[in-house]
């Protein structure tokens, strides 16, 4: 009867771990590279800002380091590995943003 009972208790307790593990939800501020991209068109400060977007096209060898291209004039670009691919969605936080010869050159944090 004891090793009953041990076996619920050890079952509950797991069953409850796995349930408060689910994956947290994000807000972000820009829905798409279309979105953000307006904004920055428009002269919105979108630093602290979170975007979610899809990888158009990557290239590990820029001038900028990693660059992640998006949109239309958009170059997400990190130092260090994105560890993402083609068609990957990123939800990153803006923590700087340039221009450089009409496209704009986006420093992040990686969110997911």
């Amino acid at each position: 009867m004891k090793k009953l009972f041990y076996s619920v208790m050890i079952y509950l307790s797991l069953l409850g771990c796995l349930c408060s593990c689910k994956e947290e939800t994000i807000k972000v501020d820009y829905e798409n590279a279309i979105v953000y991209e307006k904004a920055l068109n428009e002269g919105v400060d979108t630093v602290g800002k979170l975007v979610k977007f899809t990888v158009d096209e990557l290239n590990p060898n820029s001038s900028f380091g990693y660059n992640i291209y998006a949109g239309e004039h958009l170059n997400f670009v990190s130092s260090t590995n994105p560890h993402v691919k083609v068609g990957d969605e990123m939800i990153v936080e803006i923590l700087d943003v340039t221009t450089f010869l009409r496209s704009y050159i986006i420093k992040y944090d990686k969110l997911r």
